[in-house]
């Protein structure tokens, strides 16, 4: 059996897996959903919409602080801590033409730029299939 067999094997154990665990969560809902009466369930859609409006509006404030607090860390320079939450400055990232550097060091023998080159492990992402 090739590794490719076996992968996509253990790939559709994961898929029957994940559909099993999503089958016992819907049971669950139904199961729950048995026992509420039509009076209760009316309750907890208006608990939910009066919580949810708090929560859109707290959101909302949180949002608007942070837009402030970003740009003055940035005018500031350098992170701030205080006693809760920490606004950490970070550097812009730094990125090459890989490309472009690959087809100098080919084209022009500039080889010795090769030294300045690491490649990171790859990785990999598993994704639901559309």
């Amino acid at each position: 059996m090739s590794s490719g067999a076996s992968i996509l094997e253990l790939l559709d154990n994961l898929a029957e897996k994940r559909e099993q665990r999503q089958l016992i969560e819907d049971g669950r809902r139904r199961t729950i959903e048995t026992v509420l009466t039509p009076d209760i369930v009316v309750k907890l859609e208006q608990i939910n919409r009066h919580f949810e409006r708090k929560c859109t509006e707290l959101d909302a404030e949180i949002a608007e602080l942070e837009a402030a607090v970003k740009p003055m860390v940035l005018q500031h320079g350098e992170s701030v801590k205080g006693p809760r939450l920490h606004a950490v400055l970070q550097a812009g990232r730094v990125s090459w033409n890989t490309k472009g550097l690959d087809k100098l060091i080919q084209d022009a023998n500039h080889t010795w730029l090769t030294q300045y080159r690491t490649v990171g492990e790859p990785s990999v992402t598993i994704r639901q299939v559309k």
